[in-house]
């Protein structure tokens, strides 16, 4: 090659790089120069974000947007539906108007709902994030959306904002107290949908629909009665949409979906007493844990009640309106009531102005004997009828949904319900229904035959019944209760009816459950028992009706406060007392006795391996004993009064009181469990707070393996108390003391029946007779007390005895105590009653999402270039 030809080449190389290097950088410039082109647009629209929030209502100020193209177009629109799980709650729709920009980087970017998107031609991505926030609070969710939609036009340079209140209705959230199920937003027709749902995504955690194992719903519109246990995501890029399902408060059950929201006050509550009037026994008792360990209970009335001389109701009438009680009829233990004029009224009614007082700012009036009245300062709250929530709730939902996968029909031929959900019947007739699965809810628009009977409440759950039938019978079915729920807890079952149910509970029906119906007719018939609450209309009250309310169902107390702190004294009825003695060989006898000293000396004598040395139980004194061995030293132990120790030849005794010269202490040489006959002297002590002039009668028996009768039932007080004398021989058979003490009692005499039962042991021969006894006394009317001495006892019969009689069970460790047990046994029965009316605990409502729910808030900001 020439060097003239390689001159040429090398120059031509030259060229044609420095070409290439001038073509690939301006490529590079270029590039460098879009991308701060596209940064500089970015910019603009998070400028043009910022100006726009420190905007107020009715306010207006300028944004400066840069060079470029700019539209605001209102063809993407929001929709926010809510739903409790049945039904849709609220819902509402607002278009989105957009601001777009495009400019010399090719790329656009779009202002929508408060966020910032990115469209490079291959999709949308999300610059900054729209004003949508889900939060999570334990189960519970909350959405706050701040939905800004622009109108009017821009334009490169100064723009003119204003923003102003939108002339749209309010957005129609649900309110605080309604239960969200969840709430569904969809985003239509927004050319940014993919950077939406990326972002619905990420804010809600949600999973895509197409990812669970569920059909996709048309266009991504889901169902208001479809529950979700998740939150889900959907996105339809034909429709270029995006909606998301977000729980708030998740599943609902249906019985916040029906609304219902019951007041209980108390076993029963009667809108009125058919003729305004009681002519009958009625007892409302009621229980927290044990169905057995009852007291006086709340009834109300929402008027006043005349009582006839056949009236006697036990248990706390609460009337809104005043009592008109007859000489001969009784309640126990107070009413309350509202007169106004409450203080003129009963003046004119009362034997003596000492019969109407004022206690803790209420006024009583002692109207009778028997009859007492406390004034409440204002009326309890009436109960509210539920014709709407049964028959649009519940009813209406139920029937509408037959045949859906909501609800399940079924006929007269099904007897058993064992899984949770909503049902429906024309003609029911179910034996059992099972609440292990859950809870169970039934329309019923008739019942078989017009009756309910025969219907037995398992599990753990709910169940509850909707009716608007207009007849109604509650009848036991052979023997068995018409509705028997299993436990305690009375309100596992539910019966709600409407206005125009008449219900009746025939002659002695035994019923479980609550039966919740305001407005309607009951007819409660002779001898009917109810366990759980009854709420009612117009209510007829036949003779010997006992109801005994479930505690834990109640919602609310219907006497004020300032009503509730009131306690009243009452003479007591007269007593009949009687004393049945353990006086097996276990009570033990006393074998000699000695005398220990103020100076420290041998014990008076040595006990032995089945002895016990007792100090005298009346002393004033203590005694010291100091012991040594040879190994351990010396060990001083002091013995209390009554107490029991052990002497030894090599012990040193002493009184335990340095101070006292000449004191002396008697100790006795001792087996068993009351060998100073302690049982005696608390037997007489309690016979002394008797009172002959208040006709209360008093009667002693012993039992061993027999029974003796050392006084029977006498108005003679000095004469039973002289009587007891007390021995220590033979086995246990607490029943042959017992009964003998039982037969006592004659149904021709009033006084109040009270047995006091002392044992140490357990019967020899079983307890079948014992409890045979118990029997006799329950059905006497007679409440036992019972008394446990020492360690080696049947604590379990003693304890079911004084609980199915209404007594209480004590304890005294050794006999000392003896004396105090039978004293607090007098001082419950023999002080004049004390009346007062404790409220207890009212159950937790829980948490709720009531202050937990959607926030949606709209501004409106019109730009003018």
């Amino acid at each position: 090659m020439s060097p003239q030809v390689a001159i040429v080449l090398l120059i031509g190389f030259v060229l044609v790089g420095a070409l290439l290097v001038f073509t690939v950088g301006m490529g590079a410039l270029d590039s460098i120069q879009t991308q701060a082109t596209d940064e500089r647009e970015r910019q603009t629209l998070q400028q043009f974000d910022h100006d726009l929030s420190g905007l107020t209502t009715d306010a207006t100020g300028s944004v400066y947007l840069e060079e470029g193209q700019y539209n605001i177009s209102n063809s993407s629109t929001i929709h926010i539906n809510s739903s409790n799980g049945f039904e849709e709650l609220s819902n509402y729709s607002i278009e989105m108007g957009t601001l777009r920009q495009s400019g010399d980087s090719g790329t656009e970017y779009g202002y929508q709902a408060g966020g910032i998107w990115r469209n490079d031609g291959g999709g949308t991505t999300v610059v900054s994030e729209p004003d949508l926030r889900y939060y999570k609070d334990g189960d519970y969710g909350r959405i706050d959306f701040s939905i800004m939609s622009l109108s009017g036009n821009a334009g490169s340079g100064e723009n003119t904002v204003t923003q102003y209140d939108s002339s749209r209705p309010s957005v129609d959230t649900p309110s605080k107290d309604e239960f969200v199920s969840h709430v569904e937003i969809t985003v239509e027709g927004t050319q940014y949908h993919d950077g939406w749902y990326e972002f619905m995504s990420d804010e809600f955690d949600a999973t895509d629909i197409d990812t669970v194992a569920r059909s996709k719903p048309t266009d991504c519109n889901f169902d208001a009665d479809v529950s979700f246990e998740q939150n889900l995501v959907c996105h339809d890029r034909d429709d270029q949409t995006v909606t998301v399902i977000a729980t708030i408060d998740g599943n609902n059950p249906f019985a916040h979906h029906v609304g219902i929201e019951p007041t209980i006050y108390g076993g029963l509550s009667a809108d009125s007493i058919e003729d305004g009037t009681v002519e009958s026994n009625l007892a409302v008792s009621g229980y927290t844990n044990d169905t057995t360990n009852t007291s006086d209970d709340l009834f109300t009335v929402e008027d006043g009640l005349e009582l006839e001389d056949d009236a006697d109701i036990e248990g706390y009438p609460v009337l809104n309106g005043m009592i008109d009680p007859s000489a001969e009829s009784a309640v126990d233990p107070i009413s309350y009531v509202w007169d106004p004029n409450f203080k003129t009224n009963t003046a004119a009614v009362v034997d003596d102005d000492d019969d109407q007082y004022k206690r803790n700012e209420t006024w009583i009036a002692h109207l009778t004997d028997d009859v007492i009245a406390a004034n409440m300062s204002r009326p309890f709250e009436t109960h509210e009828g539920i014709d709407d929530e049964i028959n649009d709730g519940a009813l209406g939902y139920l029937r509408d949904n037959v045949g859906s996968d909501m609800v399940t029909e079924f006929d007269s031929t099904r007897d058993t319900i064992d899984e949770s959900g909503r049902y429906y019947t024309s003609d029911f007739d179910v034996d059992e229904i099972d609440t292990s699965d859950g809870d169970v809810h039934i329309g019923v628009g008739d019942f078989e035959d017009d009756t309910l009977s025969g219907l037995t409440v398992t599990g753990e759950n709910q169940a509850y019944i909707y009716t608007d039938t207009d007849d109604m019978e509650i009848t036991d079915d052979g023997g068995d209760k018409s509705v028997s729920v299993s436990g305690t807890r009375k309100g596992n079952f539910w019966l709600y009816g409407t206005s125009a149910t008449e219900i009746t509970f025939d002659d002695g029906t035994a019923f479980d459950g609550v039966v919740y119906a305001p407005d309607s007719e009951l007819t409660l018939e002779e001898d009917a028992t109810i366990t759980g609450a009854i709420v009612a209309g117009e209510t007829t009250i036949d003779d010997d009706v006992t109801i005994n309310f479930d505690r834990k169902l109640r919602t609310d107390i219907p006497i004020p406060e300032e009503n509730q702190d009131i306690t009243i004294e009452e003479a007591r009825d007269p007593l009949d007392v009687t004393f049945v003695l353990d006086g097996s060989g276990s009570m033990g006898t006393v074998y000699r006795s000695g005398t220990v000293t103020d100076t420290r000396e041998e014990p008076p004598f040595s006990t032995s391996w089945d002895t016990d040395a007792t100090v005298d139980p009346d002393s004033k004194y203590a005694i010291e004993v100091e012991r040594c061995s040879f190994w351990g030293g010396c060990t001083t132990t002091t013995v209390e009064p009554g107490e029991t120790t052990s002497f030894i030849n090599s012990d040193d005794v002493r009184v335990a009181n340095e101070s006292c010269n000449g004191c002396e202490v008697t100790v006795f040489e001792t087996t068993g469990n009351d060998p100073l006959e302690i049982r005696a002297d608390a037997t007489q002590d309690f016979i002394n707070a008797l009172n002959e002039s208040n006709d209360d009668r008093a009667g002693v028996f012993e039992f061993d393996t027999n029974g003796r009768t050392l006084h029977s039932l006498s108005y003679d007080l000095s004469s039973v108390k002289s009587s007891v004398s007390v021995e220590a021989d033979g086995g246990t058979e607490m029943a042959a003391g017992m009964s003998p003490a039982l037969d006592q009692y004659s149904s021709s005499n009033d006084n109040e029946r009270v047995m006091v039962l002392l044992s140490d042991g357990k019967n020899s021969y079983g307890n079948g007779a014992t409890e045979e006894a118990v029997d006799d006394a329950i059905d006497k009317d007679v409440t036992i007390y019972t008394v446990g001495l020492g360690n080696d006892l049947d604590e379990e019969l003693l304890k079911e005895t004084a609980t199915k009689t209404g007594g209480e069970y004590y304890t005294a460790d050794d006999a000392g105590e003896l004396k105090d047990k039978f004293g607090l046994i007098a001082e419950r029965e023999i002080t004049d009653k004390e009346i007062t009316f404790e409220v207890g605990d009212l159950p937790d409502p829980g948490e709720s999402s009531n202050d937990y729910v959607v926030n949606i808030e709209t501004q409106q900001v019109r730009v003018e270039n």
